[in-house]
């Protein structure tokens, strides 16, 4: 498999926890690095991280491009049996979309600006596998590992998976009510 971080960026391959094989997907970054990370830990389970803390592990084109991405790699890798997914820190699993960059970018209020924000647009379905609308986003089990708040996009992904399992401090909410939105990432029909 292909990694899925571009070539220019400096991260090193760990190895693999299962013998002294290097497993593709598996990546040691240093916090704020990447906005997305990957480590496949013994028997098989991939850890995922949404790694944007000081935004609240928010949702922008980096992270839904990276999340699609990163999935479709997992569906395909046989040593990967589940996925844990989680949020960077301990006091929020995610805010859900980052309104600035990504709401602005997929409603066309803004022009692509970056790499990313090229790639999202050039295919608008990686927001339904990064919010795990669509079934065929990842077929092996998802564990959502919830450390604190979920909110809008953050509480949908979490709907998304197929096993929830919440910190004692974890709040859930839906929040685009309050800005007149519809929960479009898939919450009222879970």
């Amino acid at each position: 498999l292909k990694p899925f971080w571009p070539k220019q960026w400096h991260v090193r391959q760990c190895r693999a926890r299962r013998g002294s094989k290097e497993h593709p997907l598996c990546v040691c970054v240093m916090a704020g690095e990447a906005a997305v990370t990957c480590e496949v830990r013994d028997g098989g389970v991939a850890l995922v991280t949404i790694n944007r803390p000081q935004q609240m592990n928010s949702l922008n084109p980096e992270v839904v491009v990276r999340l699609a991405r990163l999935y479709k790699q997992l569906n395909e890798d046989p040593a990967v049996r589940v996925v844990v997914l989680t949020g960077s820190g301990d006091k929020v699993f995610s805010a859900g979309a980052d309104l600035k960059r990504l709401i602005t970018l997929t409603t066309g209020a803004r022009k692509a600006e970056d790499e990313w924000d090229r790639a999202l647009v050039a295919d608008m379905s990686m927001t339904n596998f990064a919010l795990l609308r669509n079934d065929q986003a990842l077929e092996k089990p998802i564990v959502a590992a919830i450390n604190g708040s979920a909110f809008a996009g953050g509480c949908e992904i979490a709907q998304g998976t197929d096993i929830r399992v919440a910190a004692d401090h974890a709040v859930f909410g839906l929040s685009e009510a309050k800005r007149g939105l519809f929960p479009a990432g898939g919450a009222p029909p879970r």
